[in-house]
């Protein structure tokens, strides 16, 4: 019998003796020995009955008392006294329940409480622990222990879960972090007992740690509010290879932690808990309270004066946009660098780190804005990569030569200017990137430069131009003889650059298209526009199959007879032309209803669609840049749905390109400083002057008055109004033309699956510095970050890399695991299709040698593979790979394949390195 009882222990006692009593031996009152009542109500709920509860002093006031309570049967009042049972008396005895007392045992009640078989001794411990359990509801019910014993594990899972809100079991730091941050919780801590807060603090830092230890002393000290902004600011404070300024400001951290130095290993699981919390809750909807820890955390440093440190910080808004101007003097400094020594090798280094810190940041790829941008500084270092290929001029000696230049690297080049348009917010980051572009488009005057010389010295010869198709040659040349073994849906996109058809075909590419290549060609043949590279001369050329200047209605007539889409002559079989009107409404999916008909026709071979999208987004003066994928383009998704449907080979191209408006200057006639006197955007009449920028182009294939004209190979020139972009120059991002051959299945002929060939710049093994440290100096808002071991130059790292990811295999491990008995019994179980060993020793080795993360085009070159295929293949490997849920190998949103090397290692028993 303990000194004190309460009434969840009495209310408890009596419906123990109620349940184990018989009825015939339930009198009106049940009898309950007792020290001293903390406090009781008049009356209890027992059993679904509600009884009187009366204290009695003396054996006469029990009399009174069981007077009052009837005499019918059944118990109506729990009667508690201090007496014994020789002291009440037989008579008083002979009106209660079993003719006793029954003494109060909270640990016997406790066990009958939760329906225990035993309760652990080591509870004991907590002369309190009764009472409170006794008082614990979930949902209004008692509840039971599963197992039959009340250990004590299971009697803290119960008693925080009920008074703190803690989930049950859930006692690492990461959830008290998440628990501080929930309404009125350190309210409810605050309002403890005494000797209940000091147990469930002592367990807690038992099974928790010094981590946990730690999280109380924030509590205690008044900042509990603080700790996960405080576990967040803790990646820098507490950042190991910290520069010392940082280090010596762990000093002044202590006062949120009662003035307690913090260890290192406790240090690191608050880094650890904090990087959880903000990784696991960026992928949540509801992610305003971290937004507030992260600008808590912020003002935390600046109270620790470590402003300009943000950079350190891997998961804030402030380390993110410290990140981006490091990158920003980064790009600035190396442009300055190599202006003074052009190709010099210390700059992309530098250049690379920063880019990889930017990468790194947890909220570079959780928001959009930030997406864009880090995706737009990906974009730069591809740039700067070319750019420190440029240390010799170029040396094409013909035309075929350089279109085939431009396509195989100024193509990407020029998408990849065409991202660093947007706006950046960031002031040092802009004018990095005006000098990035300025820098960038010095080399590009010179390559256009020397395609508008080429361009005009072999059309005026008026030869055959070897190795490249002329515009009015592509229906006799190339869709003819796909349309002999085929039925084809061609697409021209009217404008299209061949930066836009770059970002167009990765688009077509993930909805499963397979690229084509003509048998013996690295590349899929471009067609070179007409000239002048305008709509009504160089489309007629393009649909007529001749040299010619029409309108829609000569087109439409031309392509319907020409002899290679058509050789029989047929009628009922004539290829059908739509045009700008007849493609989409209002709904970007519409479409007209003429067209899927003629596209799902057996007897048509050859349906044409000309899509004006590009061209009409140049004639605005919006400046938007736009996301050219299947989805965005009015249409476009339901022509290719409509072309899987009938089976159909789906060719896209165009009849000329662009250039786009990025501070162009409008020509001058210098003899009369008016305006250039010219009907288009980028040529005019010869007139027998040539100004910088222009050249003069004659031939048989020049479709103006007199086979002449003067014509813009610049692009920082125009002759039009200002507008989004120009066409009808001579540079090769208006002449050159994108063409692409795709497929839902193999096509029956010569032509073969094309293999991803991007150059090696844009790809990122050009330049490879993982060992590139930088200097932890300060700067107005933060230094450069040291590179992180393992780092690598390519572009798809998105995170801090796992420690898992930084550990280096074992030489031979490829070896190793593909002759590893369970690792062919996962094959052979797990695997759809039979893998190549071979292929997967390329596949692992190529995602190894970059820190574990690769692009998924950069990939798909290494394997020698159409990037549409990597998908399945790593897929079907990593079946094989994923032991116990573990994800060893998998691909991102972003489309970068990860591969956890270290894990594999050990799921596959290969050994340390």
């Amino acid at each position: 019998m303990t000194s004190m009882v309460t009434a969840p222990q009495i209310a408890a006692r009596a419906g123990e003796v109620i349940e184990s009593t018989a009825s015939k031996w339930l009198r009106p009152a049940i009898g309950i020995r007792v020290g001293t009542v903390s406090s009781c109500p008049e009356e209890l709920e027992v059993g679904g009955r509600v009884l009187r509860v009366v204290t009695v002093e003396s054996a006469l006031a029990a009399r009174e008392a069981l007077l009052e309570s009837g005499t019918d049967p059944g118990p109506r009042m729990i009667l508690l006294t201090r007496l014994d049972e020789a002291a009440l008396g037989l008579d008083v005895l002979a009106r209660l329940t079993r003719g006793r007392l029954f003494p109060i045992e909270p640990w016997e009640i406790l066990k009958q409480h939760f329906q225990a078989r035993r309760i652990d001794a080591r509870l004991t411990r907590y002369p309190w622990m009764a009472n409170a359990l006794l008082e614990v509801r979930r949902g209004g019910v008692i509840p039971t222990v599963p197992t039959g014993v009340l250990d004590e594990r299971t009697a803290w899972d119960l008693l925080l879960e009920d008074r703190l809100g803690l989930r049950a079991g859930r006692w690492d730091l990461v959830e008290l972090l998440r628990w501080s941050r929930e309404p009125g919780r350190l309210e409810s801590w605050r309002s403890l007992e005494p000797e209940i807060a000091q147990g469930a603090r002592q367990w807690l830092s038992i099974v928790g740690g010094g981590a946990v230890a730690a999280f109380f002393d924030c509590v205690e000290s008044g900042f509990g509010g603080d700790a996960l902004p405080v576990a967040i600011a803790a990646e820098i404070v507490c950042a190991e290879q910290a520069p010392p300024e940082v280090r010596e400001a762990r000093v002044r951290l202590e006062r949120w932690f009662s003035d307690r130095p913090m260890e290192n290993s406790v240090a690191q699981g608050w880094i650890a808990a904090g990087r959880e919390i903000a990784e696991t809750t960026r992928r949540e909807t509801a992610r305003r309270d971290l937004d507030r820890a992260f600008v808590r955390s912020e003002e935390i440093l600046r109270e620790l004066r470590l402003e300009n440190y943000l950079h350190l910080g891997s998961m804030t808004r402030g380390g993110l946009e410290a990140r981006f101007e490091q990158f920003g003097r980064a790009l600035i400094e190396g442009i300055a660098r190599w202006e003074a020594a052009p190709g010099a090798e210390d700059v992309l280094p530098r250049i690379e780190a920063t880019y990889h810190a930017l990468r790194q940041h947890m909220m570079s790829d959780s928001l959009p804005q930030y997406v864009a941008r880090v995706d737009r500084a990906g974009m730069a270092v591809r740039i700067a990569r070319w750019l420190g290929l440029q240390t010799r001029p170029g040396n094409e000696t013909s035309l075929a030569g350089a279109v085939a230049s431009y396509v195989a690297e100024g193509s990407y080049l020029d998408r990849a200017r065409t991202r660093l348009f947007g706006v950046e917010p960031h002031p040092v980051l802009a004018e990095a990137y005006q000098a990035l572009m300025h820098r960038a488009r010095t080399f590009c005057e010179e390559r256009n430069a020397r395609f508008g010389g080429l361009l005009a010295r072999e059309t005026r010869a008026g030869e055959p131009i070897a190795d490249l198709v002329p515009v009015e040659s592509f229906i006799e040349e190339l869709l003819g003889p796909i349309a002999q073994v085929d039925s084809v849906l061609l697409v021209v996109m009217d404008g299209m650059s061949f930066a836009v058809f770059r970002e167009l075909e990765e688009s077509i590419a993930r909805h499963g298209w397979i690229p084509l290549l003509p048998p013996g060609r690295g590349r899929c043949p471009s067609l070179l526009a007409g000239i002048p590279s305008v709509t009504e001369v160089s489309r007629s050329c393009l649909l007529s199959g001749q040299r010619a200047t029409g309108t829609s209605g000569f087109e439409l007539t031309e392509f319907a007879l020409h002899p290679a889409l058509n050789p029989e002559k047929r009628t009922e079989a004539r290829p059908e032309l739509f045009f700008k009107g007849q493609v989409s409404g209002g709904d970007l999916s519409e479409i007209s209803p003429e067209i899927e008909p003629a596209i799902e026709s057996r007897r048509i071979r050859v349906v044409g669609v000309v899509m004006n999208a590009v061209d009409d987004h140049l004639t605005k003066g919006n400046q938007l840049l736009m996301d050219w994928s299947v989805e965005q383009i009015a249409g476009l998704s339901r022509l290719f749905e409509s072309a899987r449907r009938a089976k159909r080979t789906v060719v896209v191209t165009a009849d000329h390109g662009h250039v786009l408006e990025r501070g162009t200057e409008r020509m001058v006639d210098p003899r009369t400083g008016s305006a250039l006197e010219a009907g288009a955007d980028r040529y005019r009449p010869d007139d027998g002057w040539k100004y910088p920028g222009e050249e003069a182009i004659s031939g048989p294939r020049v479709l103006t008055p007199g086979g002449s004209m003067v014509g813009l190979w610049s692009e920082a020139r125009r002759y039009s109004v200002k507008k989004n972009g120009y066409h009808g120059g001579i540079s090769p991002q208006e002449m050159v033309i994108p063409l692409g051959v795709f497929r839902q299945a193999p096509i029956e002929g010569p032509w073969v699956e094309a293999v991803a060939s991007p150059p090696e710049w844009w790809l990122g093994e050009s330049f490879t510095h993982p060992e590139a440290q930088l200097p932890t100096e300060t700067r107005s808002a933060g230094a450069a970050p040291r590179s992180e071991p393992g780092q690598t130059s390519g572009l798809p790292s998105k995170r801090a890399p796992r420690e898992s990811e930084l550990v280096p295999a074992p030489a031979g491990w490829t070896k190793l695991l593909l002759e590893s008995p369970l690792f062919q019994a996962q094959v052979r179980r797990q695997s759809r299709t039979a893998i190549d060993p071979a292929e997967i020793e390329t596949l692992l080795l190529a995602l190894d040698e970059r820190g574990g993360a690769l692009d998924r085009t950069a990939l798909a070159a290494k394997l020698g593979k159409p990037v549409f295929r990597v998908d399945g293949f790593v897929a079907n490997v990593g079946r094989a790979l994923n032991l116990d849920g573990y994800e060893i190998l998998s691909i991102d949103e972003s489309g970068t394949v990860r591969l956890d090397t270290a894990t594999l290692r050990v799921q596959f028993q290969l050994g340390e390195s």
